[in-house]
């Protein structure tokens, strides 16, 4: 591993040893939100001895999770237009290209997560489930405290999603 891919196995390796509290380092100087990439790589890094595969292995594994939940929701929510609704996570799929899936460079590693939380936050406007604001949180959490330059997306979809709920909720009393 070289580069900010290097400094990443670093922190990883911190984990299960003095800790990490902080995010990803910036090349500006400080560093982003929280340690929730490092915590999700850890356990994995460590069972592979502090193997350098497990930072591909766990890019690829969290790409693959967020992908089959966005599959999931839509299936649930649009039936039989699943197959039209998913064409969008295909074409992103391979647009970015396979480096991509399996890269842990935080610009990178957002990306299909902040899929997944616009995916939940849509499914929220239109149905309750009670996983929904867990499944928000982690994710959106998750996304942000990777990568800063997220924050923004991720607050605008969830403001947007909540404003669209209540006026659903606001026509339903109303009628």
């Amino acid at each position: 591993m070289s580069g900010d891919i290097a400094i990443m196995e670093l922190r990883v390796r911190d984990v299960f040893g003095p800790g990490v509290a902080l995010g990803p380092y910036s090349r500006f100087g400080w560093s982003h939100p929280g340690p929730l990439l490092y915590w999700t790589v850890a356990p994995l890094y460590e069972a592979l001895r502090g193997a350098s595969r497990a930072l591909p292995i766990m890019a690829g594994s969290i790409n693959l999770a967020s992908g089959i939940a966005v599959s999931i929701i839509l299936r649930r929510v649009l039936g039989p237009l699943f197959a039209l609704s998913a064409l969008p996570l295909v074409l992103l799929v391979a647009g970015l290209g396979p480096h991509h899936w399996t890269s842990l460079w935080n610009p990178d590693i957002p990306i299909m997560p902040l899929a997944l939380f616009v995916t939940v936050m849509w499914q929220s406007t239109l149905e309750q489930r009670p996983s929904q604001p867990f499944v928000a949180i982690v994710v959106g959490s998750f996304i942000v405290q990777s990568h800063v330059g997220f924050m923004l997306p991720v607050i605008s979809v969830a403001a947007v999603a909540v404003v669209l709920r209540r006026l659903a909720s606001t026509h339903t009393h109303t009628h």
